[in-house]
């Protein structure tokens, strides 16, 4: 539903048509995408034949990417009951929060998509994020946390010859927008992963390692399908 304060704006988008999730899992909570969409909004997303309507971000999809009109991340489309795979007609009218009256949206709401694994549809969504409410409560600032000092330890050794895999890099996606690339670079570095980004022409791929071995890739592998990057694949650079 709406949150208070919730003002629709027809005027900045509205539109009804089919919408589907492809059914894998997606980063940023809950989220809508559609070609025409010009900059990040807040919406509301009425799913037609339920009646149900939830408060969402609103970000622009790549138009060549086939598929029905609109996108729903998993998170969306968990909370209006769409089945994936199975296209649904959807109304959706963004929205802008009265500024006397606090909105009920919370910091994953304003969190960018991230885009989905390798072979997943990919969004081009823009770099800025959606409008955030002009009476947004301040937060107060946290103290930074001191890590107590580790004491050193000593390098591994080198693998021996011959143990290295051919391929010792996990692929975990490619991105047309880089900021979304750098994004899951740190989130998967938060899940103790050594990720970073490579150039791929006009894209650019998050890839995990190198891998010392054999049972190091495969670690690593199983590591990023529990985090559902189920596409990720072996590549050497």
């Amino acid at each position: 539903m709406q949150g208070d304060g919730a003002t629709p704006r027809p005027d900045l988008f509205a539109l009804r048509t089919l919408a589907a999730w492809d059914g894998r899992p997606s980063l940023g909570g809950a989220w809508i995408a559609h070609p025409d969409v010009v900059s990040a909004e807040r919406a509301s997303i009425t799913e037609i034949s339920t009646g149900r309507t939830i408060t969402a971000a609103l970000f622009r999809r790549d138009p060549s990417i086939p598929g029905p009109p609109f996108q729903l991340s998993a998170d969306a489309a968990q909370q209006l009951g769409v089945t994936p795979g199975v296209p649904v007609e959807v109304e959706v009218v963004a929205l802008r929060f009265d500024a006397t009256a606090p909105a009920q949206i919370t910091a994953q709401d304003v969190v960018a998509d991230i885009a989905e694994p390798m072979q997943a549809t990919i969004i081009d969504i823009p770099d800025t994020a959606p409008d955030i409410p002009a009476d947004m409560p301040d937060v107060e600032p946290v103290a930074p946390v001191v890590a107590a000092p580790q004491p050193a330890t000593v390098p591994p050794s080198p693998p021996a010859p011959g143990t290295v895999p051919e391929r010792p890099y996990m692929q975990v996606g490619t991105f047309g927008v880089a900021s979304n690339a750098t994004a899951l670079v740190t989130k998967l570095q938060a899940e103790g992963l050594s990720a970073r980004t490579e150039p791929a022409g006009a894209l650019t791929r998050v890839v995990v390692g190198p891998a010392r071995s054999a049972s190091d890739l495969a670690a690593i592998r199983d590591r990023l399908r529990q985090m559902g990057f189920d596409d990720a694949l072996a590549v050497a650079l």
